[in-house]
């Protein structure tokens, strides 16, 4: 007997000695308990008698692949999603083989996740659009919120955790797409943006409703993983043995697509967090809103900072370019300008499309006046501003080497839930202009962004001048040359520093 166990112990360790079975093995654990996680959520929601709340259903999501991620990452990349698989795939970070193991693991996962908590609850999930998503939008609707923020997924992967230089940050980042989009796109779509979720949930109530969206849902997110990879390429030249000087017009390319790609993303999430108690009555506004939208912004810092600075916001471009010390020219001022406000206006556009051409307009709101909104947008402006300076633009700065993005993105917290009932808590002259200009295509009136913008590039000079008296050390050895977070292909940011 002690023989037999022996024969079947060596057996085992020459079986778990072959690469690839510990990392179908990590997949699997990771992709079952991100299912398990979501559909546990889900029923919650839906039974009376649990005191289940969708407010933070998205943060227990996201909070699940987070620590996931950072728990497994070392063994097998910590994919859990077919569609990031498939991002990787394309932009040469697994081969074939591997990959295709990858995504039968995931797969078979989201099966036995699914079947798990159909054990708990006695109950499967219904998957897809209900009736009456299907009453407020489209179904095209529907699957390009999925493209979407597959997409935003998928790009946040691939330019946190699949980069050349290490970085501790990449967990938090990627868990924290989902709360963006869990809150900005989930009353849309229900927010699956994985394969293997939908497959999952699709499966666990097949014997009641058959099998219902989810290849339609997979097809958008592969999609959604392929603009991924496309852009990725476009953004970090570098990772696929591309040389670039920093005055190219690759280089060029590159901040400006990061600048446009991460503004559109962030007036996109915000527009359809208003918009959801207006479109569907039956909501009351996500409390959780927010959160959602400030964690869009941390997720897009963390992924295009290192190419662009990551500034996403003229009001902190302009803050930079008042602080001195040679980050910016005038011509690449107007430049990341002009491309966030483009930015804006086409996420703008794009969450009008989704909720058939609906808008909302900027403050005064309720019965507060403009004083209140200029006071609102000029204080925590500054605070947004204030931070980026001195968390991010500094030389000394192993304080917050990778905890920048997430000290600006909490700014917006700390402002959005104090005055937002007052002035709409923009802090952004993009997210003003686009949210004025989709208003204007109902309403036909295009000027509220005027005074939002000029108060918001008020707040980032008065920012800037504070910055020169609290950072005095930042200017002893400026000298008049450039100067700014440095990316493995020369690329200069303009916001971000090395520690």
């Amino acid at each position: 007997m002690a023989g037999v166990l022996k024969n079947i112990d060596n057996m085992w360790r020459k079986i778990m000695a072959v690469d690839i079975v510990k990392k179908v093995v990590a997949e699997f654990i990771g992709t079952l308990l991100l299912i398990l996680t979501v559909g546990c959520n889900l029923q919650a929601i839906r039974q009376e008698d649990s005191g289940g709340s969708g407010v933070f259903a998205a943060l227990s999501i996201g909070s699940i692949l987070m620590i996931m991620i950072y728990a497994l990452g070392p063994i097998s990349g910590a994919h859990f999603n077919p569609a990031v698989t498939i991002s990787c795939l394309l932009s040469g970070k697994i081969d074939v083989a591997n990959a295709i193991q990858y995504i039968l693991s995931q797969l078979v996962a989201g099966v036995v996740g699914s079947l798990s908590f159909y054990a708990l609850y006695g109950d499967g999930i219904p998957f897809g659009p209900s009736p009456r998503q299907l009453a407020m939008f489209k179904w095209y609707h529907v699957l390009t919120v999925e493209l979407l923020f597959t997409f935003m997924l998928c790009f946040v992967v691939l330019n946190t955790a699949c980069i050349k230089k290490d970085n501790q940050y990449f967990g938090l980042a990627i868990g924290f797409v989902i709360v963006a989009g869990g809150n900005a796109g989930g009353w849309i779509s229900g927010g699956a943006f994985n394969p293997a979720v939908s497959i999952g949930l699709d499966i666990s109530d097949f014997s009641a409703s058959g099998f219902g969206w989810s290849l339609q849902y997979a097809i958008a997110q592969v999609c959604g993983s392929a603009l991924a990879a496309f852009l990725f390429y476009v953004v970090r030249p570098e990772e696929f043995g591309i040389e670039v000087s920093s005055t190219s017009y690759r280089a060029w390319t590159s901040r400006l697509t990061c600048e446009f790609v991460g503004t559109f993303m962030l007036v996109l999430t915000v527009g359809l967090n208003v918009l959801q108690s207006q479109v569907d009555s039956s909501d009351p506004l996500n409390e959780a809103a927010v959160f959602g939208i400030a964690a869009t912004l941390m997720c897009m810092i963390y992924a295009v900072g290192p190419v662009s600075g990551g500034h996403l916001n003229p009001a902190v471009t302009t803050a930079i370019l008042a602080s001195g010390r040679g980050m910016l020219s005038w011509t690449e001022y107007a430049l990341y300008i002009l491309t966030q406000m483009v930015g804006g206006v086409c996420g703008a556009t794009m969450y009008s499309w989704l909720c058939e051409w609906r808008t909302f307009g900027l403050g005064p709101y309720g019965t507060f006046s403009w004083r209140g909104v200029a006071a609102s947008e000029i204080i925590y402006t500054f605070v947004l501003t204030f931070v980026v300076l001195t968390t991010a633009t500094v030389k000394k700065n192993s304080h917050t080497q990778d905890l920048f993005a997430l000290c600006i993105g909490f700014s917006v917290v700390a402002g959005g839930y104090s005055v937002g009932p007052v002035s709409g808590a923009a802090f952004n002259p993009a997210v003003a202009i686009g949210i004025d200009a989709s208003n204007a295509l109902v309403r036909g009136s295009l000027w509220k962004f005027v005074p939002y913008m000029l108060l918001e590039m008020f707040a980032g000079v008065i920012a800037a001048q504070f910055f020169r008296v609290t950072h005095v050390d930042e200017y002893e050895e400026y000298s008049g040359e450039k100067y700014g977070r440095q990316s493995s292909d020369g690329v200069e940011g303009t916001e971000m520093r090395e520690g």
